[in-house]
């Protein structure tokens, strides 16, 4: 192969790629929550912080002080392209030795939804640990509709993560499973129907 054509056929090749990589890009910036191996995650913006977990609640406390506590903007690390926030130097230190052990179940979804397959944002302020591990839930009503069959529905949930939901980008897996329901889904009315009978288990 004459030299002059070798050489057009490697930098064709070279700008082919870049423009593979471009593309690859631009899909990353408009749909964030793929450029992660894990999630999607219920983050929050603010003026720092991109992507911000739990609205800037420590995960830490949830286990030392058994409650929701403020984080410290200026105490901050990242996991898996997401920020969290601590209340203290000892709790960030805490956090990024075991990070798996303190991240919120289900990317800090719901975790009522998410025995549902729908990765709706969870509120830091309603929670629950459940065999060492955090769970958030988007109100006190999931929450308690959650518990009412904890481990069938913690099954679910875990099952729907794995399955469907999680890489996935979460408005659009939300919108399919709000129009295409799972078999067993119940609405509001009907969850509260059964806690008001006492059909807990």
């Amino acid at each position: 192969m004459p030299r002059k054509q070798l050489l057009a056929d490697v930098l064709g090749n070279r700008a082919l790629r870049a423009t593979s990589l471009q593309a690859l890009f631009a899909l990353l910036l408009a749909f964030p929550d793929t450029a992660h191996a894990t999630g999607p995650y219920a983050t929050t913006s603010t003026g720092v912080d991109a992507r911000l977990m739990l609205k800037g609640y420590d995960p830490v406390a949830y286990f030392v002080s058994a409650k929701p506590v403020a984080g410290d903007p200026l105490l901050r690390t990242e996991f898996d392209g997401v920020t969290y926030h601590f209340v203290s130097e000892e709790n960030r230190f805490t956090f990024m030795k075991n990070p798996f052990k303190y991240v919120p179940m289900f990317g800090g979804h719901c975790a009522g939804s998410m025995a549902y397959a729908i990765p709706w944002p969870g509120d830091p302020e309603v929670w629950k640990i459940v065999d060492g591990a955090l769970m958030v839930f988007a109100n006190e009503s999931a929450r308690r509709y959650f518990v009412m069959n904890e481990a069938a529905n913690l099954r679910l949930a875990k099952a729907y993560w794995k399955d469907e939901v999680e890489g996935s980008i979460a408005l659009v897996q939300r919108t399919r499973r709000l129009t295409m329901r799972v078999p067993h889904y119940k609405s509001d009315k009907e969850l509260e129907a059964e806690w008001q009978s006492g059909n807990r288990r």
